[in-house]
């Protein structure tokens, strides 16, 4: 396993520490399982943790944002990849981009006077 997916300082649990309710996953499996929790706090979270794990959490991100259905999780995902300093990421993004999804309310039209 690289050092990339091992648990990090400020994963949820390092070294074993669960809580007796149950077990949280820490480095990237513990990322891949928050995002699929389906609860939108954890959700977030790992969005921002993701990508603490170089080209594997950017990678864990994208295949997210392909498959994930619900816009409030594609934007998030979005929103922190669109930051990124890594010009190949604009390119791919430009496929997810959540404003094509917006329906226009009403239009414009230019009239001749």
């Amino acid at each position: 396993m690289s050092d990339q997916a091992q648990p990090k300082s400020q994963d949820a649990i390092l070294g074993g520490l669960a809580p007796p309710t149950g077990v949280v996953l820490g480095g990237l499996e513990g990322v891949k399982q928050r995002l699929a929790s389906g609860v939108w706090n954890q959700q977030a979270a790992a969005v921002t943790q993701a990508l603490q794990y170089g080209e594997a959490g950017l990678d864990l991100l994208l295949q997210t944002l392909k498959q994930e259905e619900r816009i409030t999780l594609r934007w998030a995902i979005y929103w922190n990849l669109i930051h990124q300093a890594k010009p190949a990421l604009k390119g791919i993004l430009s496929q997810y981009n959540p404003y094509r999804s917006f329906q226009p309310l009403f239009t414009l039209e230019e009239r001749d006077n």
